[in-house]
């Protein structure tokens, strides 16, 4: 008509209908069995216009007067849709005029949503009921219900200002979701797209959650679910909690200057690093893959296992039971701590200068590199391969290891427990104390170039122990015993009263000490002398590779109960001279060797 139209009363169609005017006004209910097309603007006071099996087209803009519920196959709004009252939508909505305004009231749409252009939805509470779809922007500001599979807008944007309820297990696709207030629902989330999170919860109990894209945090936020997987990393500086398993598909989580907290097991996907001003771990993390970690780690799981990959920890490292971490290397970059077992099974680097188990044991399965002054303090430590680097080694706990070397180059090793091994050992350094018993299956080997000093017995089960490097060799055990050799290329010092037991005792340099000297086993002085202040006695042949001294400087007796050799073919004087002795035993097979 070109002009307005307005029906009083309610309004029967008995054929499909259009309606065409400036405006038309419905005060009464409209009813039909055929479609219903309005051209012009509606304004809408009647409660329900229902066309049943049909549709409904509005060309122009619907103006809402009363709550009202639109029935039909599929409502098409062309224009804006306002007023203050709830909007109900039982069937499928196109929504091609870009906003639906029910200020302070609910939407609420039973079927498909399809948006035809970027569309902002406004309410107390918006509801969809079937999916949505569109090329373009989806805003909904209020509250909203997802009892739909599916909410996309391919190529676009979806922001949502208010809380979220899942009332199905949910797909959101889009460029980027935001959501600025929190999301709750025992249901699946599954987000394809980057997803903005400023409402600090999302919480899908019992359910998963899955980040296709980034996530950026701009709020401190707790993820609650069964599982959480994140497809393409975590930023923002921001807190992060996880109540639930995780799976990191992706490189990075990001939390800056904040926390990050994982209450259940973590999976690696691909390699991660994990970078926040603490980063804690409840349960076991697994996946073939590399884990760096830029922040304090605290590990509350038993095994961490990254396969042939590894594992780094920047700071310091702390963990609440028995642990297990296996991997190609793990760098410990920081302090380690905690009142339970550790087990590296991979080669490892300590960097941190302590690993403190406190009351309980270290093993290394792999090869130990030491990069600073390291101290190791347990009820036990055991090594499982080599431990190599120029730096200190302090050991507060008795050592088990197996057949392999410890090498400080140019700086000390202490041990203050026992000291223990299968197979060879070998250690070199500089100044290496030992504070308690030293033994081993087979061979002992000590280069040092400084004093090496052996404060507990040495041996019992050892076969041979070869002593070089240049050094002081200070023995304050008693007992030195092997099964075949001992060779001691350096000097060696006596602190007490020694015994040394062996098939052959060879001194290549000289002998002081305190207290008495008793060797067990044929030797051979190579060294020019041995002094001690009490006395000597030697219990096998005495063999002479040189002039040497035996100096008894306290009177004590020297003692000879096996033959005396001279390896020295022509001297010009005699080879073996005794001094300030008591008295000296077995004469008569001194020959002409003796000078007193």
């Amino acid at each position: 008509t070109g002009k307005a139209q307005s029906y009083s009363g309610a309004v029967t169609l008995g054929q499909n209908t259009t309606l065409s005017g400036s405006s038309v006004t419905f005060v009464g209910d409209v009813t039909s069995s055929r479609s219903l097309n309005v051209m012009g603007d509606a304004i809408i006071y009647a409660s329900h216009v229902t066309t049943n099996g049909t549709t409904q087209n509005y060309s122009g803009t619907v103006t809402l007067e009363t709550d009202t519920t639109l029935t039909g196959t599929q409502v098409t709004f062309a224009d804006v849709v306002s007023g203050a009252h709830s909007l109900s939508v039982v069937g499928n909505t196109a929504i091609n005029g870009g906003s639906v305004s029910t200020l302070g009231f609910t939407q609420n749409y039973d079927g498909t949503v399809a948006l035809g252009q970027a569309t902002t939805l406004t309410g107390s509470m918006v509801t969809f009921g079937g999916n949505v779809t569109s090329n373009s922007s989806l805003n909904v500001v209020g509250d909203v219900i997802i009892n739909a599979s599916h909410v996309t807008t391919t190529g676009a944007t979806q922001n949502y200002s208010g809380t979220v309820t899942l009332g199905a297990d949910t797909t959101l696709t889009g460029t980027h979701v935001t959501f600025a207030d929190w999301i709750n629902g025992p249901h699946d989330l599954n987000i394809v797209g980057d997803v903005f999170i400023n409402g600090r919860t999302v919480t899908t109990l019992g359910k998963s959650q899955y980040y296709g894209g980034t996530i950026i945090l701009g709020d401190s936020t707790t993820l609650t679910a069964n599982t959480v997987t994140i497809g393409a990393g975590i930023s923002g500086d921001y807190a992060l909690h996880i109540e639930g398993n995780t799976v990191i598909n992706a490189g990075n989580v990001n939390t800056v200057n904040h926390a990050q907290s994982y209450n259940g097991t973590v999976t690696l996907g691909a390699d991660t690093a994990l970078t926040g001003s603490s980063v804690a771990i409840t349960g076991n993390v697994s996946g073939d893959h590399d884990l760096y970690v830029l922040g304090d780690m605290t590990f509350g799981g038993t095994t961490l296992n990254t396969g042939s990959h590894t594992q780094t920890f920047v700071n310091n490292f702390a963990f609440g039971q028995n642990a297990m971490l296996t991997g190609s290397q793990i760098y410990f970059m920081g302090a380690v701590d905690g009142d339970h077992d550790l087990n590296v099974q991979a080669g490892s680097f300590l960097m941190g200068g302590v690993v403190n188990t406190h009351s309980h044991t270290q093993t290394y399965g792999g090869r130990v590199n030491l990069d600073v002054a390291t101290t190791l303090t347990g009820s036990q430590v055991s090594f499982g391969g080599e431990v190599m680097g120029d730096a200190d080694l302090f050991v507060l706990a008795p050592v088990i290891r197996a057949s392999s070397a410890t090498n400080t180059f140019t700086h000390s090793q202490n041990y203050s427990g026992a000291v223990s091994w299968i197979g060879d050992a070998i250690f070199t350094g500089v100044d290496l104390t030992f504070g308690s018993t030293l033994n081993g299956t087979r061979d002992l080997t000590i280069v040092s170039s400084g004093v090496t000093r052996w404060n507990g017995a040495v041996g019992s089960t050892l076969r041979d122990i070869t002593v070089s490097g240049g050094g002081v060799l200070k023995i304050n055990g008693a007992r030195v015993q092997t099964s075949r050799g001992q060779t001691y290329h350096d000097k060696v010092n006596m602190l007490s009263d020694t015994t040394l037991t062996a098939t052959a005792v060879t001194f290549n340099d000289e002998v002081t000490g305190t207290g008495y000297l008793h060797v067990i086993g044929n030797v051979n002085l190579n060294g020019g002398s041995i002094t001690t202040t009490s006395g000597q006695s030697y219990s096998a042949a005495v063999n002479l590779g040189t002039h040497t001294t035996l100096e008894s400087t306290n009177a004590g007796d020297i003692v000879f109960a096996g033959a005396l050799v001279s390896l020295v073919a022509t001297l010009a004087t005699a080879p073996f001279v005794i001094t300030h002795f008591n008295r000296v035993q077995g004469w008569g097979i001194l020959a002409n060797l003796l000078e007193i």
